[in-house]
């Protein structure tokens, strides 16, 4: 996981992580089979 520049403070980072690690793993299950095509 990375951080989120959108997220200034501790507690929205805390609030929104677990919607945004999903958002994350998606974005990279997506990106994972184009990259072996290259």
């Amino acid at each position: 996981t990375r951080p989120h520049p959108g997220a200034q403070s501790a507690t929205a980072n805390l609030a929104m992580g677990p919607a945004l690690a999903v958002i994350d793993r998606i974005r990279d299950a997506v990106r994972k089979p184009s990259e072996g095509k290259r």
